[in-house]
Order: structure tokens, then C-alpha cells, then sequence
């Protein structure tokens, strides 16, 4: 049986303000969601916001850095990660963004092969 596997990509620029947390709750739920990728340039992090059907599938969760996240869903017939990065911009200096892109390379050949992959963010 086949299922569906819903993901999304926000860069929460404005998640501080009251009231908004609880609005992105409602829409999430609306648009049944299972996973959220999230990224602010503000503080250059990533997360997640996990849908509850998809919270007893997480088999491992691993912040890697502040710039990038993956986790680990146990799904039939493979196993999903979700990847969530938030890439350096062109202010940052060819080796701040050379040093991501070779940590996100290390990290996605460290990954199980048979897995299914997918890499959201900004």
C-alpha cells in the first residue's frame, strides 16, 4: 500500500510574533503536512515541525550543524530522510560556502544508500 509523504519548505522570517505559531499550527494541519522544513536567516537555523501521524515513524534526528538537519523516517518500502539546509549567501566568503557545501557532501554519502533522500530549504 502506498502512501503519501507531504513535505515543505518555510523560511520563518516572522515566527516570533504572537499569534503566528499558532496560525502555521492551524495551516499545517489543514494542508496535512507531515514534515516542515524550517530556516531563519536570523539566527541561521534550521528544525523541523513534524505533522503527528509522522512523529512515531522518526527513527533518528541529527542537527549537523546550525546550517543544516536531517532526519530519518521509517517508511515501507525504504526509509525517507528529510534533509533541511539553509545554504550561505553570496555575502558569505568563498570558503564559508565552499566549507557548507563539503559538509553537506559528507553528510549525505555518510547516509544510508537504500534510503530515500530529499533535501529542502533555502
Amino acid at each position: 500500500m502506498k502512501m503519501k509523504f507531504t513535505i515543505g519548505s518555510l523560511n520563518v522570517r516572522s515566527l516570533w510574533q504572537a499569534g503566528t505559531y499558532a496560525m502555521l499550527k492551524k495551516e499545517l494541519e489543514r494542508f496535512r503536512f507531515h514534515v516542515i522544513g524550517t530556516e531563519t536567516e536570523h539566527i541561521h537555523g534550521v528544525g523541523m515541525i513534524l505533522g503527528k501521524q509522522i512523529r512515531k515513524a522518526l527513527m533518528e534526528y541529527n542537527p549537523v550543524k546550525d546550517r543544516f538537519m536531517y532526519a530519518r523516517f521509517k517508511r515501507y518500502p525504504r526509509g525517507i530522510i528529510v534533509i533541511v539546509a539553509y545554504a550561505p549567501t553570496t555575502n558569505y566568503s568563498d570558503d564559508e560556502v565552499e566549507t557548507f557545501l563539503e559538509q553537506m557532501e559528507q553528510t549525505f554519502k555518510a547516509l544510508l544508500k537504500k534510503d530515500v533522500k530529499i533535501i529542502v530549504g533555502d
